[in-house]
C-alpha cells in the first residue's frame, strides 16, 4: 500500500482545490448516482467526508486523509469484482445514506464517520474468492481466522488496522483514547457485517425492530430509540449492519447498464473460482460453475432472498430509502424477464454469459412494457 511522497503532496494540491467531477454537486448526493463512473474517485472520498464535516469534527488532516486514501487505493488488488471501483461504489452508497437519511442526527457523528472509514476498506486485500475456498484450501488467511468464522471480512479488517498504525495514515488520530476505541469497535462490527452469512442471521432481528419501530407512535427510528434507551445499542448495531449490506449491494440499485455490466464482474469473479477449485479437485458452489449456473436464475435467486429483503428493511426502517428499493424492484423485473426468454430458448446453462455481454438483454427488455425499459432510470 505505499504511496510516494511525490504522488501524496499531487493529490494534497488537488484535494485543497476540490474539484470534483459531478457538477453540479447535487448529483454526487443522490443514490442514484453512477460512482462507478466518477473520474476521481480519491477526490470524490474527500469531498465526501469534508461535506459531512467529519475532517473538522475529528481534527483529521487534509493530509492525513490524503494519505490514506491513496493507501487504501492501492491496497485493492486487480479483481473483475472486488476492486478499488467496487470500493467506492460502496463508500459513495454509505456517503448518501448518512447524508440523506440523516443518519448524523440519529446516531451521531462518530458512529457515521466510522462506518464512511468501514465501507471504503471493507474490502481490503480481497483475493477475487470467498472465505469457503479460503478453508477448503488451508490458506495462510484460514490458518489465522477460521476458528472465528468470516475470515475474509477479519482479514479486511486486520489490514485496515494496519493501515491506521502507518504513520501520517490514522484517520483516527484526533479523537481522545476513549473515542478513538470506539471507532475501532464501529469498524470492525460494520465489516464483520459484510459477511453475508452474518447479515442472514440477523435479518429476523432487523425484520422484528423494523416492525416494532414502524408500528410505534414514538415518530421514527430517532424518537423511538429517545424513548427506549436500553435498546438502543441494539438498534445501532442492527442499523449499521444494515446500511453495510446496503452499500455492499448498492450495484442492484443502479441503473440496468450499470447493474448489468457488475452482474457480468461478479460472475467472472465467481466463475474464476470455480475453475480453480475444479483444477484442485473441488467441487464448486452451483452458483460458481460456469458449466451448470445459468447466471439470470443465480441472480433472481440472490436478488430474492438477499438484496431486496435488506432493502425492504431499510425503507421500513428509513422511508426515505423508498427510492433505493424501488430501483431494486425494478431491476427485480428486468431480470424476471430475461430469465424466462433465456429458459424459453433451453440453451445450455454454459452459455448464459451472452445474457451479459452480448444485446439479449436489450432485445428482451425493449420488448417489454415502459416500466421495464432498460433506459429507464
Amino acid at each position: 500500500m505505499k504511496v510516494a511522497d511525490e504522488e501524496v503532496e499531487t493529490f494534497l494540491n488537488d484535494a485543497k482545490n476540490l474539484q470534483i467531477d459531478v457538477p453540479p454537486e447535487a448529483k454526487f448526493t443522490e443514490f442514484s448516482y453512477l460512482a462507478r463512473l466518477c473520474n476521481d474517485k480519491p477526490i470524490g472520498v474527500i469531498y465526501a467526508i469534508k461535506s459531512l464535516g467529519f475532517d473538522v469534527k475529528f481534527n483529521v488532516s487534509l493530509e492525513t486523509l490524503c494519505r490514506f486514501t491513496l493507501r487504501v487505493q492501492k491496497g485493492y488488488r486487480d479483481n473483475p469484482y472486488h476492486n478499488w471501483t467496487h470500493a467506492f461504489s460502496v463508500f459513495h452508497m454509505a456517503y448518501t445514506l448518512v447524508k440523506n437519511l440523516e443518519l448524523q442526527k440519529t446516531f451521531g457523528d462518530l458512529s457515521c464517520y466510522s462506518f464512511l472509514i468501514a465501507a471504503l476498506c471493507h474490502d481490503l486485500d480481497h483475493r477475487g474468492t470467498n472465505s469457503s475456498f479460503e478453508v477448503c484450501t488451508k490458506s495462510p488467511l484460514a490458518s489465522l481466522y477460521s476458528s472465528k468464522g468470516s475470515v475474509l471480512e477479519r482479514h479486511h479488517f486486520a489490514q485496515t488496522v494496519a493501515l491506521l498504525s502507518v504513520e501520517g495514515c490514522n484517520v483516527f488520530e484526533g479523537m481522545n483514547t476513549s473515542d478513538n476505541q470506539k471507532a475501532l469497535d464501529y469498524v470492525q462490527m460494520i465489516i464483520l457485517a459484510t459477511d453475508v452469512g452474518s447479515h442472514l442471521r440477523i435479518l429476523e432481528d432487523l425484520k422484528t425492530t423494523a416492525d416494532k419501530i414502524h408500528a410505534s407512535e414514538e415518530g421514527g427510528i430517532k424518537s423511538y430509540m429517545e424513548s427506549h434507551p436500553a435498546e438502543v445499542a441494539d438498534i445501532e448495531r442492527l442499523a449499521f449492519s444494515l446500511c453495510m449490506t446496503a452499500s455492499d449491494l448498492s450495484d442492484q440499485s443502479k441503473d440496468w447498464n450499470t447493474t448489468k455490466k457488475t452482474a457480468k464482474n461478479i460472475y467472472d469473479e465467481f466463475f474464476s473460482q470455480g475453475d480453480r477449485e475444479k483444477e484442485m479437485g473441488l467441487k464448486p458452489l452451483p452458483s460458481m460453475d460456469r458449466e451448470t449456473a445459468v447466471v439470470s436464475d443465480v441472480q433472481i435467486s440472490f436478488m430474492d432472498n438477499i438484496a431486496t429483503p435488506a432493502y425492504e428493511v431499510l425503507a421500513k426502517l428509513f422511508p426515505g430509502g423508498q427510492e433505493i428499493l424501488d430501483r431494486v424492484k425494478l431491476n427485480r423485473e428486468r431480470w424476471d424477464h430475461i430469465a424466462n426468454f433465456w429458459n424459453e430458448k433451453n440453451q445450455p446453462a454454459a452459455d448464459s454469459m451472452k445474457i451479459l455481454t452480448g444485446d439479449f438483454d436489450l432485445q428482451v427488455l425493449g420488448q417489454m412494457k415502459s416500466s421495464i425499459n432498460p433506459f429507464k432510470p
